[in-house]
């Protein structure tokens, strides 16, 4: 009896047993390594592109040199607030791009512009320049937080040298820098390396056996596949949960000086070293400092919106058009809470609005807003000294607004 399998893609198969260009292996499920790699937004085998090498070598360049900007510009760059918020933005619509659906190509364009923010390796087409299977590049993936810890220890040992070199006494004080931009990095990280762990759960019936929707060369069964699926659930918890708690004990464990940092910025005064809860911010600034002094948990919900627009990837199989539909409302909802709570800062040079709440309440946390700022610049001065202090600021009255530093 003839046994008929389906191709996977189905333009894979040409008729008559042959497999279409770029195409091999059972069911033409894979494509021919050093010709022609997977995309993996239409999921199709493409011919290599010319200078693929160049690519993951500029790629690899690039990431290093964004890890040591981030820790040259992490304490007295520029407010990368509307960039963050651009870089959520493309990170939530990469996702997409894993929904079994027929975009137009230039929507795939786009996801795939999208998907740099996700720091996505797969748009350099790493296939063409090395021989990795499938498994071997998803273990990379789950090793990037190691990788990146890895860097933030180089970028230590140089910087603590050049400090030995030179002789200066305080050889630590970049520590709590480097932590910072690693906790930052982590918070970039968590969608892509959360969305390839759930992507071991994904997969597809073609024919009389299940594949994984990502690469159909990977059949959803065999030791190789579970112990794959058992380093996927070490991934959940490790990173899923891992990540989420570690900010959520960053936080509120330090809600309190938080609340204080963002109320002295609201008021226009930098924190100097010495001030209350300074290693503080300048160890988790980046995780709160666009946020309203009201909202310092907000990052919280947005590592919220991320796992729910992955896992809803996982929990709904096979209907790809209702699982758009639940995706966008539930990205309707967080953004009804946003409106609602409204947790950005504004512009330095917008007027602030007033906290919401009754009247009563209002002239309570102007208050307590004025007994903040009267607090911690009573410690600038214990902590410094007047004689510390520019000339301009020594008879300062942090109370009045004429007499704040621009």
């Amino acid at each position: 009896n003839d046994t008929f399998v389906e191709c996977v893609p189905l333009i894979a198969c040409t008729g008559d047993n042959l497999c279409a260009e770029g195409y091999e292996g059972f069911a033409c499920s894979s494509c021919v390594p050093g010709s022609h790699y997977r995309n993996v937004f239409s999921r199709q085998c493409e011919a290599c592109p010319a200078a693929s090498t160049l690519y993951l070598i500029l790629y690899i360049v690039g990431v290093i040199l964004v890890l040591l900007l981030m820790f040259r510009f992490y304490k007295n760059g520029p407010s990368m607030a509307t960039i963050s918020i651009g870089v959520d933005y493309f990170q939530v619509i990469a996702i997409f791009a894993s929904l079994d659906l027929s975009w137009p190509s230039s929507v795939e364009t786009a996801m795939e512009v999208a998907s740099v923010s996700l720091a996505n390796v797969e748009v350099t087409s790493p296939d063409c320049s090395v021989a990795l299977s499938y498994r071997e590049k998803w273990l990379v993936t789950q090793s990037l937080p190691f990788l990146s810890l890895s860097c933030m220890l180089i970028i230590h040992t140089v910087v603590w040298t050049k400090k030995l070199i030179v002789g200066k006494k305080h050889r630590m004080r970049h520590l709590p820098t480097l932590v910072g931009c690693y906790m930052i990095t982590l918070y970039y990280l968590f969608l892509y390396v959360m969305q390839k762990s759930l992507e071991v759960f994904r997969c597809v019936r073609k024919g009389d056996r299940e594949v994984l929707q990502a690469d159909p060369a990977v059949v959803c069964s065999g030791s190789s596949y579970d112990q794959l699926v058992r380093w996927a659930w070490m991934s959940i918890i490790g990173y899923g949960l891992g990540i989420p708690l570690l900010f959520a004990t960053v936080v509120l464990v330090n809600r309190k000086g938080i609340v204080e940092d963002q109320l002295m910025r609201m008021q226009g005064y930098t924190p100097m070293r010495g001030d209350p809860h300074y290693e503080m911010q300048k160890r988790y600034r980046k995780l709160y400092m666009k946020y309203r002094p009201q909202c310092y948990y907000w990052v919280m919900v947005i590592l919220l919106r991320k796992f729910a627009v992955v896992l809803l990837s996982v929990v709904i199989r096979g209907k790809a058009m209702f699982q758009a539909a639940v995706t966008v409302i539930v990205l309707f909802v967080l953004y009804t809470l946003h409106v609602r709570f409204q947790p950005y800062l504004p512009p330095r040079d917008s007027p602030l609005e007033p906290m919401p709440g009754s009247e009563g309440q209002i002239n309570a946390n102007r208050k307590a807003v004025a007994l903040t700022v009267r607090n911690v610049k009573s410690a600038r001065y214990v902590s410094h000294g007047v004689l510390h202090l520019p000339k301009e600021e020594r008879h300062m009255n942090p109370l009045d607004p004429s007499e704040q530093r621009p």
